[in-house]
């Protein structure tokens, strides 16, 4: 007998369930594949080696599927060690992401909307803006989770990514 679930948040995923930090994947509500499954890739581009007080860098969120219809994500930037919110992360396109912070961490996390989860055949792409910390600061963590969505309308046969990436100070 197989069940037909819904897919629970069809606007944007809850905070926190990048993978970093000890947090859950979107694996706590999609499944379908083992996490990272062949066939797919998420990256983040731009992500500056070295970062400077102050400063806003340009980032994208790259999902890629050959079989995705749909997607979604959620990014948060933060220092290692600790986890304490790094710098600010805005959409580069407010109708495609947009910010939500968790409210027992107080954590921002960057997410799609439900325009956003509408994709390219076999690519999500989402722009992010990262600015640095005001002062000098420690080495930061960009944690990233995805869904490479069927559009079956369920959480049920979809694939996870995870991604991570680290600036240090200049």
């Amino acid at each position: 007998m197989s069940a037909f679930v819904f897919a629970p948040h069809p606007d944007f995923p809850p905070p926190p369930h990048t993978g970093g930090f000890g947090e859950p994947t979107c694996q706590a509500c999609h499944t379908g594949e083992a996490l990272n499954a062949p066939g797919g890739t998420l990256r983040l581009e731009g992500v500056p080696r070295r970062w400077r007080p102050g400063a806003a860098y340009r980032i994208a969120v790259v999902l890629r599927r050959d079989s995705l219809a749909r997607a979604g994500f959620e990014l948060a930037a933060r220092f290692v060690p600790g986890g304490a919110q790094a710098g600010t992360l805005e959409a580069g396109d407010t109708l495609r992401a947009e910010v939500t912070r968790d409210s027992l961490s107080g954590i921002p996390y960057l997410h799609q909307t439900r325009p956003g989860a509408r994709v390219s055949p076999g690519e999500g792409r989402w722009q992010v803006i990262w600015r640095a910390p005001a002062s000098r600061g420690g080495t930061v963590a960009f944690n990233v989770a995805a869904v490479a969505s069927n559009d079956d309308d369920s959480n049920l046969g979809d694939a996870v990514y995870t991604a991570t990436a680290v600036s240090s100070p200049r």
